[in-house]
């Protein structure tokens, strides 16, 4: 589900879903993120946590990295409990124009995005890169094995990274509409986590010596990329 469109939030329900171990943060269920779930958390429910806005997160034996949880605590929760999980508009948020900013001149906005098919476990992914006068400078798309979808976000983006520097481009602003990933990348992760040795790779690159930037941008505003 998607959670971080303007004016949308999630209706809990019954809150029969499990925190930890079923999909509902939009990338990956929570256990991915983490090098073991604690027993005393097993059982916990989105419900649990989403019913205090998040408050619980405090409680919890399960160390979660710090961009999981901020991708948590900035979710909005709805507050009614009956029914199933929905994403259902939020009305007192004011509407939110969404679209593709141009980079400043001499960068170049590298749109990354990737997503996995079912319980198939096909992902496809897409890189474009733009100038500053939105000319499409390079893409690419490719249909992969992969484990997850946050498997699948985080080689998008590794794989344009590279692209764009084995190509000679030194400032780049690259952009994706995962905020799980943006802040795992950007926090760190445990040494034992799921894609370590990716993650670990994507760092590497963002080290060198370029000018370049990770961000986050909501959906509608990377469909360059779609």
């Amino acid at each position: 589900m998607k959670l971080l469109r303007c004016g949308f939030k999630i209706n809990l329900g019954a809150g029969g879903v499990s925190f930890m171990f079923d999909n509902w943060l939009d990338v990956d269920p929570i256990f991915f993120t983490v090098p073991f779930v604690d027993i005393h958390d097993i059982a916990l429910t989105v419900l649990d946590v989403g019913r205090d806005q998040g408050s619980k997160l405090h409680g919890l034996y399960t160390i979660l990295p710090v961009g999981v949880k901020y991708a948590i605590s900035s979710t909005f929760f709805g507050t009614s409990y009956e029914g199933p999980n929905t994403v259902a508009w939020r009305r007192d948020s004011e509407p939110c124009w969404v679209r593709w900013e141009p980079p400043p001149p001499s960068f170049f906005c590298l749109n990354v995005d990737g997503s996995i098919f079912g319980s198939l476990r096909r992902a496809g992914f897409s890189d474009v890169l733009c100038d500053h006068f939105g000319h499409w400078i390079f893409g690419f798309s490719k249909f992969v094995e992969v484990l997850t979808s946050l498997h699948a976000e985080l080689l998008t983006i590794f794989i344009g990274l590279k692209l764009a520097w084995d190509k000679g481009f030194c400032f780049i602003i690259c952009q994706s509409d995962s905020m799980p990933v943006v802040s795992l990348i950007a926090c760190g992760v445990f040494p034992h986590q799921h894609y370590v040795v990716l993650i670990h790779a994507i760092t590497h690159l963002l080290g060198k010596d370029w000018d370049v930037s990770l961000r986050h941008l909501l959906r509608e505003g990377n469909q360059v990329a779609d």
